[in-house]
């Protein structure tokens, strides 16, 4: 299912409809999915700028960004690209994926069994 992003300071949280997950991520991630949350361009490109930057100059596709998997206490996610007929899957960090979507207007996906196992009901 389509997620919602939010962070607070390093807290990272991933909403659908009644549920969400919160995890922390380091303070240079947590800069990077602000800084993209609103748009905000930085003085110098990040990490995550810079491989957008590749993507789009080597007409790579986003197709699809997911988290997908919660295992040994660490979420797992996968990013889905595509040039001309190529497919790659790439794993992922969840900051890296949440980074990656935000910035390629991708949707995040989140699988909604983990999201409502793990998750807090907030409704």
């Amino acid at each position: 299912v389509p997620a919602d992003v939010d962070i607070v300071r390093t807290t990272v949280s991933l909403a659908h409809s009644c549920y969400e997950i919160s995890f922390d991520v380091t303070d240079d991630q947590a800069f990077s999915i602000q800084r993209a949350l609103l748009n905000e361009p930085t003085q110098r490109p990040l990490t995550h700028d810079i491989l957008t930057d590749v993507l789009n100059g080597f007409n790579i596709t986003v197709n699809q960004v997911r988290i997908e998997r919660f295992g040994d206490d660490i979420y797992y996610a996968r990013a889905f690209v595509q040039r001309g007929d190529r497919l790659l899957d790439l794993d992922l960090r969840p900051s890296d994926a949440i980074a990656l979507s935000l910035r390629t207007k991708t949707t995040l996906y989140i699988n909604q069994s983990m999201l409502q196992e793990k998750g807090d009901y907030i409704c």
